[in-house]
């Protein structure tokens, strides 16, 4: 985890392959979003369910990832997207938050 000021400590999880080891194809693919395999085994490793977890992005791979994961999505909207891009994140998100502060106050109650 990470250290936070108001939560004590924060998730904060990387995939790092050992030193001298270079990534099959398969194993990138496996790696890269859409894939599920980094929110499920962060969820694994800290004993999360999948209602604990809420996967915030900007982009519909994102998205794409939390329903592979069977997680809860947030769309990010405080970028600069196009319209179409807006609408269809607020049609398939389970949050759409316009401002940083949105997110905060769902995640800190």
């Amino acid at each position: 985890g990470a250290p936070d000021p108001i939560r004590g400590q924060v998730v904060k999880a990387t995939i790092v392959l050992a030193r001298g080891y270079e990534p099959s194809d398969e194993l990138k693919k496996e790696l890269q979003k859409p894939s599920p395999y980094a929110v499920t085994e962060i969820q694994k490793i800290y004993g999360l369910k999948k209602e604990d977890i809420l996967l915030v992005d900007d982009l519909p791979t994102g998205l794409k990832t939390a329903r592979a994961a069977g997680t809860d999505f947030a769309y990010a909207g405080w970028g600069m997207y196009n319209s179409e891009l807006i609408d269809y994140m607020a049609k398939n998100a389970d949050y759409v938050f316009t401002e940083v502060y949105e997110l905060a106050n769902v995640i800190l109650g």
